[in-house]
């Protein structure tokens, strides 16, 4: 798959896991890819994707990173399995949304990029990567966990590790019910595909301006 992108190593792109863990991939430059009718020259990389992966989960031939739609409107529909790339935000679609504030931050020397949202909390916002790969529960970093308005039960049981029901405010679109679990993080949290399931999310990563809403029946 590699060679047929022609991507073919040439130097070191270094990033971090969201457990601190440092992560090194052959950076290979720009390569021309095809989504449909829309062509792309993102930066790739060549690493092996089973070594992330659950061994439960069919092999996969690449990964697209958000870099890849880099200044382009993203618009994200697990739930449907769709994924939409348009050039500018369609406002007949993002004025039935509710905004959602977002960061973006660039990895990997530039090469990558991760979307924040805002999760309320009790002393200033919080910012959770907003992870469609995140396969687990909603995560948590130990140093929050009394910033979310829980009780003291549900603080001990994510101390020790235990999912747990809680209820986090999401940005806009106010109080969402998840199962989440504590973990040491570099940053604050992760919202997980579970999640993401019951969203309708539509990003601007030229702004850096986002907008979601409940999916139907969610």
């Amino acid at each position: 798959m590699a060679k047929r992108v022609e991507c073919d190593p040439y130097r070191r792109i270094t990033t971090f896991r969201m457990n601190g863990d440092r992560f090194d991939v052959g950076g290979c430059g720009p390569s021309t890819l095809s989504f449909g009718s829309l062509t792309v020259r993102p930066e790739t990389g060549l690493f092996d994707l089973s070594d992330l992966l659950p061994a439960e989960l069919p092999p996969l031939d690449g990964l697209a990173s958000l870099q890849t739609f880099a200044g382009k409107v993203v618009t994200l529909d697990l739930a449907k399995n769709r994924l939409s790339i348009e050039d500018v935000a369609d406002s007949s679609k993002t004025d039935k949304m509710v905004p959602l504030p977002i960061r973006v931050a660039h990895s990997a020397a530039g090469a990558g990029m991760d979307v924040f949202v805002r999760v309320e909390g009790s002393r200033g916002p919080l910012w959770f990567e907003l992870d469609s790969g995140n396969l687990d529960n909603v995560l948590v970093s130990n140093q929050v966990l009394d910033q979310l308005g829980l009780s003291q039960q549900k603080i001990d049981s994510l101390r020790d590790h235990k999912p747990t029901p809680i209820a986090i405010r999401v940005g806009g679109l106010g109080e969402l019910k998840v199962t989440a679990a504590s973990k040491d993080l570099i940053f604050d949290g992760a919202l997980n595909a579970e999640t993401l399931e019951r969203l309708i999310v539509v990003l601007d990563l030229n702004a850096a301006r986002g907008w979601a809403s409940l999916g139907p029946g969610k």
